[in-house]
């Protein structure tokens, strides 16, 4: 198949396919990528398959789609393999899957297949095994795979000796990348400079360092927006949360009102790309009524106290 690869991206029928679904011409699309699957294409084959799974111009049907999906792994498209993993409904039919695409030395399957046994989908969990396939996609920079190779030596078994020290190291690693493995700039795993605030702060395996832990707090926290995920934004609230108590108690840092009400709004004001408001934000909410009702850090303000409370009350509704 990599022999003919480029051949077969070439074939007209296949470029004249690609073109209809870029339309989404769907029907045209299946007739062209049909004819080049009866020219032996099997890049073709799996377009097919994405078309059935997808339910684009014909109905949806994951039978069919394995099917074609099946042709063209037997035609040496492995990458149709990977295709497959979430279509049987059976773990174990969907690790065999991932398990044939990784021994075939399709990489990108590694991550799902490190998946599968660190949480037992198909297989007895095996955090040994999973670890030997996150480090594939770490070695290359993958943040998210560094921090779940930390999680496995945090928490440890299955296979796997239980390592804070080891942990702290990936942790590290994750939280102070500058480049992820795409090449872009990146300024570090927000969700590894939580875990590290945490274990500094409580001595979690390590030595407690309250001014380490509080470096790590800070610097999640002031990550810009644009470069959080939408899932981070879930549970930063709490990052701005301990950040405002450390400013308002004079723990870890100098006691300073001013600079603790600033994290308190953060943490009380929800983005669009937060999927909900959670408690830490409400704990927020509650901290800016009552900064403005004391006059802590700022002078007391009656009407911001309420306009506050009245987004604290609506907040708690939904």
């Amino acid at each position: 198949f990599k022999k003919n690869e480029k051949m077969y991206e070439e074939m007209a029928e296949y470029v004249n396919g690609e073109k209809a679904l870029g339309l989404k011409e769907y029907g045209k699309a299946m007739e062209l990528f049909k004819i080049a699957s009866a020219k032996g294409n099997p890049i073709a084959d799996s377009s097919i398959g994405v078309l059935y799974e997808a339910g684009l111009g014909v109905p949806e049907n994951n039978t069919e789609a394995i099917k074609w999906y099946n042709k063209a792994t037997e035609k040496g498209n492995i990458e149709a393999l990977y295709y497959m993993r979430d279509l049987y409904n059976d773990n174990k039919k969907d690790f065999n899957t991932l398990l044939r695409c990784a021994n075939a030395g399709y990489e990108d399957c590694y991550g799902s297949l490190a998946s599968a046994y660190r949480f037992g989908k198909g297989v007895t969990e095996d955090y040994t095994k999973a670890l030997q396939y996150y480090m594939y996609d770490a070695n290359k920079g993958d943040y998210l795979d560094i921090v779940n190779i930390a999680e496995l030596y945090y928490k440890g078994g299955n296979g796997l000796m239980q390592s804070k020290q080891e942990a702290l190291k990936w942790y590290l690693k994750a939280a102070n990348l500058t480049i992820d493995n795409y090449g872009n700039p990146f300024l570090g795993s927000k969700e590894a400079m939580y875990k590290l605030y945490q274990m500094y702060n409580t001595g979690d395996g390590i030595e407690k360092y309250k001014t380490e832990a509080f470096k790590w707090l800070l610097k999640m926290a002031e990550v810009k927006e644009d470069d959080q995920t939408a899932t981070e934004f879930e549970w930063i609230g709490g990052a701005y949360l301990k950040l405002g108590n450390a400013y308002m108690s004079g723990l870890s840092v100098e006691q300073n009102f001013t600079e603790a009400l600033k994290w308190f709004i953060k943490g009380a004001t929800k983005t669009k790309e937060a999927f909900r408001i959670t408690n830490d934000n409400l704990a927020c909410m509650q901290m800016v009524i009552k900064f403005y009702n004391e006059g802590l850090g700022v002078k007391k303000d009656k009407k911001l106290a309420t306009e506050w409370q009245a987004k604290y009350e609506e907040a708690t509704k939904k």
